[in-house]
């Protein structure tokens, strides 16, 4: 991504992502004294998702599982996911900063390079 957004679009996207998952997990967890988090995992989140937009063709798979799917589905599946995980108690991984690092993301792209959603949407055949 950096080579693609040039090394100051892609810091501004990195740290936007990461201010905005981690401002959102504080007031979403305002009430909660004891729930604690550290990482920068919507930072990277939002990398992937302005990623996904960008180049909706490439395949992405996940360690566990080294199967490729298409990076539209996996977008998908990733947030359905992260909204079932986040509102479940006892979990300690912030999916609540995943969800919020991957709408980052694709405001950034939104924002910066709004054309790039015609390539998305005809990845997906739309």
């Amino acid at each position: 991504m950096e080579r693609q957004l040039g090394e100051l679009r892609f810091e501004i996207l990195y740290f936007g992502a990461l201010l905005a998952s981690n401002i959102g997990v504080c007031i979403r967890h305002r009430n909660e004294p004891n729930y604690a988090a550290l990482g920068a995992s919507g930072a990277i989140t939002g990398l992937l998702f302005a990623a996904i937009v960008y180049f909706p063709r490439m395949k992405l798979s996940l360690f566990l599982f080294p199967i490729g799917v298409p990076a539209p589905l996996f977008a998908v599946i990733y947030l359905a996911y992260s909204f079932y995980a986040s509102g479940r108690p006892g979990n300690r991984i912030g999916h609540d900063a995943h969800i919020i690092g991957a709408l980052s993301g694709l405001a950034f792209v939104g924002v910066t390079a709004p054309e790039r959603f015609r390539g998305l949407m005809t990845a997906i055949g739309l």
